[in-house]
């Protein structure tokens, strides 16, 4: 209904990246109204998000993944690649930090947070950090992994590479948009893919 409102009323559209307003052009076109100019700006950083400033600095590898906790996240694919690693490595295992409250439709990514104890001592779940305490968090961590389905931009991309953290983030039309001359991409159902990343990523150093 919003979108068909758009097509109604709208003199133009701004969207926060190109791969948006194709999206919303196209539906536009598809619910037969005339196409709207559309201005793409993409979002800004604020300016605690740099690589010099207060760290959290971790007692092993550890890696961030940041956004609600729900299925378009791929959050899944983090936690069995976790189990994994800690089956395997036991106490080497590094951390993996969830920043993000719980969202909708999350049941099954919740059931192995609270039922999986092979990821008990390796996974947190952190929600309601502030900006500044995300970009400490992000300053003294290892890489911030983005593995999602969807995104309509992905900011915590560009937040971690202003903070000078590498980004590992799913092979989707916005992340290329916006993290193309400093991220790794790759599949987003590319499990062995991710879990190869980690490794590296973990290395004592790792050049990434």
């Amino acid at each position: 209904e919003r979108m068909r409102t758009i097509g109604r009323h709208a003199a133009a559209v701004i969207a926060n990246s190109a791969d948006v307003g194709e999206r919303t052009a196209r539906r536009i076109a598809q619910d037969g109204f005339p196409a709207r100019p559309v201005t793409v700006a993409h979002l800004g950083v604020e300016a605690c998000f740099r690589p010099d400033g207060p760290r959290i600095v971790p007692d092993r590898p550890t890696f961030v993944a940041c956004g609600t906790i729900e299925p378009r996240k791929n959050h899944l694919l983090l936690l069995h690649l976790w189990r994994a690693l800690a089956e395997r490595l036991g106490a080497a295992t590094p951390r993996l930090v969830l920043v993000g409250r719980r969202g909708w439709e999350a049941e099954n990514i919740v059931d192995m947070l609270e039922r999986c104890p092979a990821i008990r001592e390796h996974v947190v779940e952190v929600s309601g950090l502030s900006t500044h305490g995300l970009a400490a968090l992000m300053r003294g961590a290892t890489a911030l992994l983005m593995p999602s389905f969807i995104e309509g931009y992905g900011l915590p991309v560009v937040e971690a590479a202003a903070c000078g953290l590498p980004v590992v983030a799913s092979d989707i039309a916005v992340h290329r948009e916006i993290g193309e001359r400093f991220a790794e991409f790759l599949d987003p159902l590319d499990g062995p893919g991710w879990a190869r990343a980690v490794a590296a990523l973990s290395a004592p150093g790792s050049p990434f």
